[in-house]
C-alpha cells in the first residue's frame, strides 16, 4: 500500500521580526541560521541548521517549494508521489513551541533526498550548506497554521500512538490527517475573532486552503463561516517585477522604521504568504511624532504612463473603506532594471484625481 499521508519534524521559526502568521516565509540570515546550528551542535536541539525557514514562502507561482530534512524524505516507491499531503510537527525539545503541528503541504512532488538548490533566494554568506528544496506542493492546499495545532505522541489523534518518535517521518492514516485539518480550521476561526486586518486576511485564506484539503482528501466541506468579504484573486499583469517591486518596497519600509525607532516585527510583507491578499505590506510611520499604521498595494511597471497597471475592485473597495491609511505605490522599473527609477505613493483620492479607472473583467453571475 502507498501512503498519502505523512508528518516530518522541522524547527520552529524563533525569530522575532516575523509575526506568527508570516513565520516561514523569509530567507534567515547567517547569524539566525548559525543559532539553530548551534543549537543541534551544542545542546543536541532539533536538526542541523534551519533551510525550513522559507517552508511557506508563497509568491505568485501556483507551486510552493519547501525543504524536507533527510531523514525526513520518504521512499518514493511507498509514497503516492503527486498527491502527497505532509505535515509539519516542530521537534518535541524545541525551547519556543515543542510538539505543535505548524502546517501544511499538499498534493505533492517530492524529488530527491539531496535536494535542489533554489533558484529564487541566494543563501547568504556564512551559511556552509546552499539553500534547497526537496519537493513542491500546490499553493492552494498548502497554508501555515496561524494558530498551530497542539500535539501529543501518545494522544493517538493526529499520529498513531507513540511511544517516542525517534528519527524520520511518521506514516498517518487518513483520520489523523482529518483531524489536524478540522482542528487548524477550528482554532484559525477562534483566533479570527480578534485578530487585526491583515492577520485576519492571512487566516481567511488558511481557512479556504483548509477547506480545499477537506474537499480534495476527505471528498467534505468543513461547516464555515467564513467572512468573504476580501475573497478573490489578484493576477498580476507582470509577476515577477510584482515580487521584486514587493520585495523593494518592504526592505525601504523596514529601514525607514528603524530609523524612526518603530519595531520591525510591525512590518509585514503579507502577500508573501498571502498572494490573494487586497494588499502586499502592513507598515507603520510615524506621522507627526504617531506611529500610524498604513496599507501599501505595490504595483510595478516598466511603461512610464503606468497603463499596464491593473487594480482590482478588492483594492478600491480596501482604500475606500480606508481613504487615509491606503496607499498604492507605483514603481517603474525602466528597462527591467532591477531597482526602480521612479515611486509614487497615491492615496485612493490621488488616484481618482489623476488617472480614469477602466473595467477590464467582468464576471458572470448565473440570473
Amino acid at each position: 500500500m502507498k501512503h498519502r499521508f505523512f508528518a516530518m519534524k522541522i524547527h520552529y521559526d524563533h525569530r522575532n521580526t516575523l509575526p506568527t502568521h508570516l513565520k516561514y516565509s523569509k530567507s534567515a540570515t547567517a547569524k539566525e541560521y548559525n543559532e539553530y546550528m548551534y543549537a543541534y551542535e551544542n545542546d543536541g536541539i532539533g536538526g542541523a541548521g534551519f533551510h525550513e525557514c522559507m517552508n511557506f514562502k508563497f509568491s505568485s507561482s501556483n507551486k510552493l517549494k519547501f525543504y524536507i530534512p533527510p531523514r525526513h524524505f520518504p521512499n518514493l516507491k511507498n509514497v503516492e508521489n503527486g498527491n502527497c499531503c505532509i505535515f509539519s510537527i516542530t521537534y518535541g525539545d524545541d525551547p519556543q513551541l515543542p510538539w505543535h503541528i505548524v502546517g501544511v503541504h499538499a498534493r505533492c512532488e517530492l524529488y530527491q533526498r539531496n535536494g535542489l538548490k533554489r533558484q529564487d533566494v541566494k543563501t547568504p554568506v556564512g551559511i556552509g550548506w546552499p539553500y534547497e528544496y526537496q519537493a513542491e506542493a500546490y499553493s492552494e492546499y498548502s497554508t501555515l497554521f496561524c494558530s498551530p495545532v497542539s500535539y501529543s505522541i501518545k494522544a493517538g489523534r493526529h499520529t498513531p500512538i507513540l511511544s517516542q518518535w525517534g528519527n524520520g517521518l511518521r506514516y498517518l492514516e487518513e483520520e489523523h490527517a482529518k483531524n489536524i485539518v478540522n482542528d487548524a480550521f477550528v482554532n484559525a476561526q477562534a483566533l479570527q475573532k480578534n485578530s487585526g486586518k491583515a492577520e485576519s486576511i492571512v487566516i481567511e485564506r488558511q481557512l479556504e486552503v483548509l477547506q480545499n484539503l477537506h474537499e480534495y482528501y476527505f471528498n467534505s466541506k468543513i461547516k464555515s463561516r467564513q467572512n468573504k468579504r476580501y475573497k478573490g484573486s489578484n493576477n498580476l499583469p507582470d509577476k515577477e517585477l510584482g515580487d521584486i517591486g514587493e520585495e523593494y518596497v518592504y526592505n525601504q519600509e523596514l529601514i525607514q522604521a528603524k530609523k524612526d525607532g518603530i519595531n520591525p516585527v510591525k512590518i509585514e510583507w503579507v502577500s508573501n504568504s498571502d498572494p490573494q491578499s487586497p494588499f502586499d505590506i502592513k507598515t507603520v510611520r510615524k506621522i507627526k511624532g504617531v506611529e500610524t499604521e498604513f496599507l501599501l498595494e505595490v504595483k510595478s511597471t516598466s511603461l512610464d504612463d503606468y497603463s499596464s497597471v491593473q487594480i482590482s475592485s478588492r483594492q478600491i473597495s480596501l482604500a475606500e473603506d480606508q481613504p487615509n491609511n491606503f496607499l498604492f505605490i507605483f514603481l517603474n522599473f525602466a528597462n527591467r532594471k532591477k531597482s526602480p527609477v521612479k515611486i509614487k505613493e497615491f492615496s485612493i483620492n490621488d488616484l481618482k484625481s489623476q488617472f480614469d479607472l477602466e473595467p477590464v473583467k467582468y464576471r458572470l453571475l448565473k440570473q
